[in-house]
């Protein structure tokens, strides 16, 4: 019965915070010659698009040591000689603190995107060049380029 208690107390904390974690209704939108992003029908994020469809996700992370959602999307040109163009990190706190980050410059290349638990790694290969890449880190609510 001690070990059950214990148990019990030990796992009650996560399953609070589990519970009280709510994800908000993500849309993206092209509305005239702007494309937004919102959550809960608040706008986050709204760039110039006149040649675009709106952005896309493309992964959704969340980061459970410190209750982060991690949103990225990728800007969607029409058109264009890129395959795509920004990535755009928009976070959501477990204070449901929403955060745009600067987006990431992109054009053309493979983008792989890994939660690593604590953080989300992503990853931007370019196809004729595997010597040229840039990695990308989200951890602690920061976006950083490593060099």
């Amino acid at each position: 019965m001690r070990k059950i208690l214990c148990l019990i107390v030990t796992l009650l904390p996560m399953y609070s915070m589990a519970n009280s974690f709510f994800l908000p209704t993500v849309h993206s939108i092209k509305n005239g010659n702007q494309c937004e992003i919102s959550f809960n029908d608040k706008i986050v994020s709204k760039h110039d698009c006149e040649y675009e469809s709106p952005s896309y996700l493309k992964s959704y992370s969340l980061l459970a040591d410190s209750w982060t959602g991690v949103w990225i999307f990728q800007d969607s040109p029409m058109g264009n000689a890129c395959e795509a163009e920004a990535i755009r990190i928009i976070s959501l706190d477990s204070e449901n603190k929403i955060q745009v980050h600067k987006p990431i410059d992109y054009c053309m290349g493979s983008v792989m995107i890994n939660n690593d638990g604590d953080k989300v790694k992503i990853n931007i290969q370019d196809i004729n060049d595997s010597k040229k890449s840039e990695v990308w880190i989200f951890k602690d609510n920061k976006l950083e380029k490593l060099k």
